[in-house]
C-alpha cells in the first residue's frame, strides 16, 4: 500500500495504491484491487476483487467497481453506479466516459470516448457505447450492439445482437435486434424524431411497411429529402433474410 490514503478510508493489505493515487473520504479498496497513476477513489465508493482504477480516473459517491473491471483515462464512475465483470470504462488516456446514477456496466462491455451511461440503464455482454452517445432511463444495450456518435437510447428501449445505432439517432421505445443474419435496421432522423426505418428491402414510415417503389407511387411528407438516404441504406444486394424490427419505436 502506498500513495495518499486518508485515515477515514480503508485499504486492505492485499490491495495496491500507487504513489500518486489517492483514496480518501470513507472509500474502501480491498481484495486485490489496484488504484494507481493519478486515480482517485473517494466518498463512500468501493473498489474490490481484482479491479484496476488508473490514469486520472475517479470513482466516488457510492459507486462500486469490482471483479476484474477497469476504469481509466479521465473516466468517472459515481452516484450508485456499478461496473463489474470484465467491463471497461475508458479506453484511452484522454477518454472522459461517465457511468453514474444507478447504471450498471458489466460482462465485457465497454464505455469510452465521451459516452455516458446513467439513470437505470444497463450495458453488458460485449456491447460498446462510445463517441458522444448517451444511454439512460431504463434502456438496455447488450449482445454485441454498438451505440456511438451522438446517438441517444433511452426510455425502455433495448438494443441487442450486432445492431449498430449511431449518428444523431434517438431511440425511445422498442427493440432493435438481429434475429437472423445480423442485418441491422437503419434509421433516419429529422428534427429530433425517427422518421424512417429501413429493414431488408422494407421502408417503414409512420408505422407503414412498403417497398421503395410503393413509396415512390404514394410519397410521404419530405420524401424528396428522405429518398436519397433511403437508397443509400437499402442493401446491395439485399440479403435473403435479415433482421427484424420488433415492437414499436417512437417515430412520430
Amino acid at each position: 500500500m502506498g500513495g495518499w490514503v486518508a485515515e477515514t478510508a480503508t485499504v486492505a493489505e492485499t490491495a495496491y495504491v500507487g504513489p500518486d493515487a489517492r483514496v480518501y473520504g470513507q472509500a474502501r479498496v480491498f481484495g486485490w484491487a489496484h488504484v494507481y497513476d493519478s486515480a482517485q477513489v473517494f466518498d463512500r465508493a468501493e473498489v474490490y476483487v481484482e479491479t484496476r482504477v488508473y490514469g486520472q480516473a475517479r470513482v466516488y459517491d457510492r459507486a462500486q467497481v469490482y471483479d476484474r473491471a477497469q476504469v481509466f483515462g479521465l473516466a468517472q464512475v459515481y452516484g450508485q453506479a456499478q461496473v463489474y465483470g470484465q467491463a471497461q470504462v475508458g479506453a484511452r488516456v484522454f477518454d472522459r466516459a461517465k457511468v453514474f446514477g444507478l447504471a450498471q456496466v458489466y460482462g465485457r462491455a465497454q464505455v469510452y470516448d465521451r459516452a455516458q451511461v446513467y439513470d437505470r440503464a444497463r450495458v453488458y455482454d460485449r456491447a460498446k457505447v462510445f463517441g458522444q452517445a448517451q444511454v439512460y432511463d431504463r434502456a438496455w444495450i447488450y449482445g454485441e450492439a454498438r451505440v456511438f456518435a451522438r446517438a441517444r437510447v433511452f426510455g425502455g428501449a433495448i438494443v441487442r445482437g450486432v445492431s449498430s445505432i449511431g449518428f444523431n439517432t434517438l431511440i425511445h421505445i422498442g427493440l432493435y435486434t438481429d434475429i437472423c443474419c445480423g442485418y441491422t435496421p437503419q434509421v433516419i432522423v429529422l428534427d429530433g424524431s425517427i422518421v424512417v426505418i429501413v429493414v431488408e428491402e422494407r421502408v417503414i414510415v409512420g408505422g407503414q411497411h412498403k417497398t421503395l417503389e410503393e413509396w415512390d407511387r404514394e410519397p410521404p411528407p419530405n420524401w424528396d429529402q428522405l429518398r436519397p438516404f433511403v437508397i443509400m441504406m437499402l442493401p446491395k444486394p439485399p440479403p435473403t433474410e435479415g433482421a427484424h424490427f420488433i415492437d414499436q419505436v417512437l417515430d412520430q
